[in-house]
């Protein structure tokens, strides 16, 4: 992670929702680019006070809680119609940004989690998860003389189904007799 804190700071805060709805303060994401020229420095130095504080300043931490309908329900006078969303000052949800990619980093870095562990993890996706299973019930399969059969059977059972010794030794049903 070769960059420096204050262009961290900048990317998160120039890559954030511009349009997203702001908390308590008022202040959306695009008044704290349009004010960067002249306060980015104290905004720079405040963040990183909190970091290596591990504290957060007070005003930020401060949130509007709105309730949101919940679709396809008949009652909205009913609490249980709602959800409610908090909306965060978008400066803290910045240092959050900058937080989050500092602790990815760092856990790819050190190697810290398990490497069939593809969540909300860079450059994994649903596609690695399947296929790493995929891998692992073949080389179960091809391994144990159960699974072998499974596989040789069920491979005939799609080509040539209902027609086969398989299909007749099931009832005729796809299941063994005695289910």
């Amino acid at each position: 992670m070769g960059t420096t804190p204050k262009a961290r700071i900048r990317q998160a805060l120039w890559t954030a929702n511009q349009d997203k709805p702001p908390g308590p303060n008022g202040l959306p994401t695009r008044v704290w680019k349009d004010v960067w020229l002249v306060l980015g420095d104290e905004i720079i130095r405040t963040m990183e006070t909190s970091m290596e504080e591990a504290r957060l300043p007070q005003l930020w931490k401060k949130a509007s809680v709105i309730p949101l309908r919940k679709a396809g329900k008949d009652d909205y006078t009913k609490t249980k119609s709602y959800r409610p969303i908090s909306l965060l000052q978008t400066i803290s949800e910045i240092l959050e940004s900058v937080l989050a990619t500092r602790i990815s980093y760092l856990v790819e870095e050190h190697r810290l989690l398990p490497r069939t562990h593809f969540g909300a993890r860079k450059q994994t996706s649903s596609i690695d998860a399947l296929t790493y299973l995929q891998e692992k019930i073949y080389r179960a399969c091809t391994k144990s003389p159960p699974f072998r059969w499974f596989l040789s059977t069920s491979r005939e059972l799609t080509t040539t189904w209902p027609n086969n010794q398989s299909w007749r030794a099931c009832g005729g049903d796809g299941y063994p007799s005695g289910w």
